[in-house]
């Protein structure tokens, strides 16, 4: 099945897809576990005697994006996700792909090196959000 630029285009003119990243982003606060337990599996992770103290980690990091992260991209991109409802794709589309793409630089990493599933969903839809309306946005199509 190949994906011709017209339903790019018709995506790139329907808020849905950037709705659907933001209640994925607004849902992680009620999905991801408490960060005691976040630690606690961290630091079992650490204890493993085959790596150097040199390539251990001194803080554990969670893998999912914090609260500040998601009240801020999410709100950002639900308003681009308005202004493509209110006949404005465009601009719309503008401030969809920046905030997609600055999630997708500010949360790669953690993202990446984890064991956990929905930081990488979250990753690729903030991709996708980026392409998608990065595409209309920019005149590709």
């Amino acid at each position: 099945m190949s994906v011709n630029k017209s339903q790019f285009h018709e995506l790139s003119n329907s808020p849905v897809p950037a709705w659907a990243f933001t209640a994925g982003l607004l849902a992680t606060n009620a999905i991801k576990p408490p960060i005691e337990v976040q630690l606690a599996a961290a630091s079992r992770a650490q204890t493993s005697r085959l790596l150097p103290a040199i390539l251990k980690p001194s803080k554990p990091i969670s893998p999912y994006p914090n609260g500040i992260h998601t009240l801020l991209f999410g709100s950002f991109i639900g308003l681009g996700g308005f202004m493509c409802y209110d006949n404005d794709p465009v601009n719309g589309s503008g401030l969809i792909s920046a905030w997609s793409f600055l999630y997708c630089l500010a949360n790669s990493r953690r993202a990446i090196w984890s064991w956990k599933l929905y930081p990488k969903f979250l990753l690729v839809g903030a991709g996708l959000n980026s392409v998608i309306y990065g595409g209309r946005f920019f005149g590709f199509y």
